[in-house]
């Protein structure tokens, strides 16, 4: 058997080198793209994705907030009506208010004080007249609930219900009667220490009844204290 020539042996071997570099090549090319697949779904996809959803999140946003806002106007406009309706309720005619005279006002009860003068503008209406009433006093600490404020507040309620009557009352206002004293120095020497709570028979004057639909509160001066149970 003839033996084949180095040459022929080359051009033999030519299309292993060839299949073996095409085959290099199409590893090489598969190991590019698998990196590259890779790399495309376990971060580029991720980070797009979450930077669409916060698009999307700031879109909901912006839609979402006019709505709010519009609604918190509407709610605000509707507690203002509120409010001055409750209001009218209360006074029967403004124009009929006058210094010593209560035409104007919807009392339920003009009890055994005088009334003399209001502020419409802080829906404030004031009486006068001493009357002696019996009830339960508290020394609010400075901080303690919403009455104790920052020097602490003396105040005067669960009044004994015959003595009720001697108040005056709207006819719209159902909350219980009870007030805080305008004179707060004479009522914490009275009624101290700070914390002290008990029963006293007081005598007042100058009642105010504040109708605010806020954290407000009555007022009255304490005249005397005739006994402290």
């Amino acid at each position: 058997m003839p033996r084949k020539t180095k040459k022929q042996t080359k051009k033999s071997m030519l299309p292993c080198y060839i299949m073996i570099i095409t085959a290099i090549i199409v590893a090489a090319i598969l190991c590019v793209g698998g990196a590259y697949l890779w790399y495309y779904t376990a971060v580029v996809n991720p980070i797009q994705k979450l930077a669409e959803n916060q698009i999307t999140l700031s879109e909901k946003i912006e839609k979402m907030t006019p709505l709010a806002t519009e609604e918190a106007v509407i709610g605000e406009v509707i507690k203002e009506e509120e409010f001055a309706e409750e209001e009218e309720n209360e006074i029967k005619d403004a124009s009929k208010i006058e210094t010593g005279r209560a035409d104007g006002l919807n009392l339920s009860n003009k009890g055994d004080m005088t009334f003399y003068t209001a502020d419409l503008d802080k829906s404030e209406f004031f009486f006068r007249g001493k009357i002696t009433v019996t009830g339960n006093y508290t020394y609010y600490k400075p901080g303690e609930d919403m009455l104790g404020g920052r020097d602490g507040n003396v105040c005067f309620d669960n009044i004994k219900q015959t003595d009720i009557g001697k108040f005056p009352k709207f006819a719209n206002d159902d909350r219980n009667i009870w007030f805080c004293f305008t004179n707060q120095e004479l009522a914490k020497k009275l009624f101290g220490p700070a914390g002290s709570r008990g029963e006293a028979t007081i005598e007042i004057d100058n009642y105010m009844i504040n109708l605010r639909q806020t954290e407000v509160y009555n007022t009255a001066e304490l005249v005397k204290v005739i006994e402290i149970k």
